[in-house]
């Protein structure tokens, strides 16, 4: 599936990603290529971020952004 074919309300969650660090809406919008229709790119991203949110500090450390002072 391509970004192009999520509805509005879906591209917000990488509109809101990039609001928080660009390279979780690149993330975000790069996934989409991995399934084949809008609720299971839904669900696959929401798993993503949940497990984001659980080591927040892992997920900086995998993108060597730790340095930066992150208001977390």
């Amino acid at each position: 599936m391509d970004t192009d074919n999520l509805t509005p309300m879906a591209y917000e969650c990488i509109v809101f990603a990039y609001s928080v660090i660009d390279i979780l809406a690149v993330e975000l919008g790069a996934a989409a290529r991995n399934y084949t229709n809008e609720e299971e790119y839904l669900k696959g991203i929401l798993t993503f971020v949940t497990g984001i949110e659980s080591d927040p500090i892992d997920y900086l450390e995998s993108w060597n952004l730790e340095e930066i002072d992150w208001e977390l």
